[in-house]
């Protein structure tokens, strides 16, 4: 019986987390997902995506990564430009997919923020 408890108060947690979690990434008013993970080269890789939930298109999108030693240096900065208006503009409803790898090493890294511009 025990076990049963315990198992369940895993698995309410876990969905808790995971809703937390779901929550605080899915920012509905910019409509980006980002997922922030190691990949096997050790670097960080951001992944995610963008939806047009706007009725007009988009021409401009970009995410700038700026990432902090502990002294408050800054260690990187990285502009990515997702769309510009030499590609095609993202229309209403689209989805555009995108994935970018930062070249600092993540033990030097002690703040990161990424900021999105549209």
């Amino acid at each position: 019986m025990k076990k049963i408890k315990i198992k369940k108060f895993i698995i309410v947690f876990f969905l808790t987390f995971i809703s937390f979690t779901t929550y605080l990434n899915a920012n509905s008013i910019n409509n980006l997902v980002v997922l922030e993970t190691i990949n096997s080269e050790n670097k960080f890789e951001y992944s995610g995506f963008f939806i047009n939930k706007s009725s007009i298109p988009i021409h401009n999108i970009s995410i700038r990564y700026i990432a902090k030693s502990k002294n408050g240096e800054v260690i990187e900065t990285r502009s990515v430009l997702l769309l510009n208006s030499d590609n095609y503009p993202l229309q209403p409803g689209e989805k555009l997919n995108f994935s970018f790898v930062v070249d600092s090493i993540p033990k030097t890294i002690y703040s990161k923020k990424l900021y999105f511009y549209n």
